[in-house]
C-alpha cells in the first residue's frame, strides 16, 4: 500500500481498528526497527499527503522497554547523549527546549506530555532521540515502567 500518494487523504491505522492488523503491526515493526508479535502493543499511525506536503503523526507503545534499552536502534540517541553532542544540539535543543528557562529534565517532560497520544504514559524514564530529528520531522521514544512509547511527527 502507498501510504503517501498525494491524494489528501489520511490513512490511518489504530491498534483497536478491525482492519489489517497485520499489515500495521508490520509497519510498526519497520518503524521500531524490532520484532512486535511477542508484546502487548498499542499504535496510532496517521499518514497524509496531498496539497500541503506529507504530515505523519505516529505514536507506538510496546510492553518492551527491555530490549529496546539492550539495543535501541542505529540512530538513536540516549537524550543526555544528544543534548550534549555539538553537532546535534541546535537542532534537538530547538526541537526539545521551547522554553529556555527549563532544565533538559523539565524541558524533556514537558515536551513528552505535549507530545505523546492519549494511551501513552504522561512521563518517562529514560529518553532517546533519533539523531536527525529536527523541527519538521523528528523521532522520540521513552520508557516507562516496561513499556516503550515511540511517537514521531514528519512535515514536509
Amino acid at each position: 500500500m502507498d501510504l503517501h500518494p498525494y491524494d489528501d487523504r489520511v490513512r490511518r491505522f489504530r491498534h483497536d481498528d478491525p482492519g489489517d492488523q497485520a499489515f500495521a503491526r508490520g509497519l510498526v515493526e519497520r518503524l521500531l526497527r524490532m520484532p512486535v508479535e511477542a508484546h502487548a502493543l498499542r499504535y496510532d499511525l496517521a499518514f497524509f499527503s496531498g496539497g500541503i506536503g506529507i504530515n505523519d503523526n505516529l505514536f507506538i507503545s510496546i510492553e518492551a522497554a527491555e530490549a529496546w534499552r539492550a539495543k535501541p536502534p542505529a540512530g538513536f540517541l540516549h537524550a543526555d547523549e544528544a543534548l550534549a553532542d555539538e553537532a546535534l544540539a541546535d537542532d534537538i535543543r530547538w526541537l526539545i527546549m521551547s522554553d529556555e528557562d527549563l532544565e533538559p529534565d523539565a524541558a524533556l517532560a514537558t515536551f513528552i506530555t505535549d507530545h505523546r497520544a492519549p494511551f501513552q504514559a504522561p512521563v518517562g524514564d529514560e529518553m532517546w532521540i533519533e539523531a536527525t530529528s529536527g523541527a519538521n520531522s523528528w523521532t522520540v521514544a521513552y520508557t516507562h515502567r516496561g513499556w516503550l512509547h515511540w511517537m514521531s511527527q514528519d512535515q514536509g
